[in-house]
């Protein structure tokens, strides 16, 4: 979102975070004009980029028996035990779910209370490399990559064909 609304000051971005057949049709429908999805390009009518990747990361408290994992962990190591995950996570939220079907999973809606249970709990918890970026992360934790290969993502940009200089638009700068 930050690229975009440096890309496009004039116009009211919305972001929204839903299952990707649901951008898929609202893109068809003219609902968005761009939308963002793990998916390539499989519609006529459509076209697409790759927009970046971004892979699952773990933080673990330092006291917690998982910390001394140094070199990452598999969703097989963290179902075991109980973790919170962030709403608004979009794909990953599934991702998780699909991975860990046993896990206890702590999901919370407010972004606050998500960073303040992050910082102030014994719980593991996940975060993103942009997610880091964007919020930070918990000083006292250890970050631990998720070794799995669906714990990486790459990313697509999608548009109507008819609007394919949004792309071209959204590549240029970036």
């Amino acid at each position: 979102m930050p690229a975009l609304t440096s890309l496009y000051p004039e116009k009211r971005l919305v972001s929204e975070v839903k299952p990707e057949a649901e951008l898929e049709e609202g893109l068809i429908s003219g609902t968005y004009q761009m939308i963002i999805t793990s998916k390539t390009d499989g519609n006529d009518d459509t076209c697409c980029v790759f927009a970046g990747s971004e892979a699952l990361l773990l933080n673990v408290p330092r006291l917690h028996p998982l910390a001394n994992a140094t070199g990452g962990v598999r969703f097989a190591d963290i179902e075991k035990y109980s973790v919170l995950l962030y709403t608004k996570t979009g794909v990953w939220e599934d991702i998780v779910r699909r991975e860990m079907p046993a896990a206890h999973i702590i999901m919370q809606d407010d972004r606050d209370s998500f960073e303040a249970l992050k910082r102030e709990s014994a719980l593991l918890s996940f975060s993103t490399e942009l997610s880091i970026k964007r919020f930070g992360n918990v000083d006292e934790a250890i970050v631990l990559p998720v070794l799995d290969d669906s714990a990486k993502i790459d990313f697509y940009c999608h548009v109507l064909k008819k609007n394919k200089q949004l792309l071209s638009e959204f590549l240029e700068k970036y």
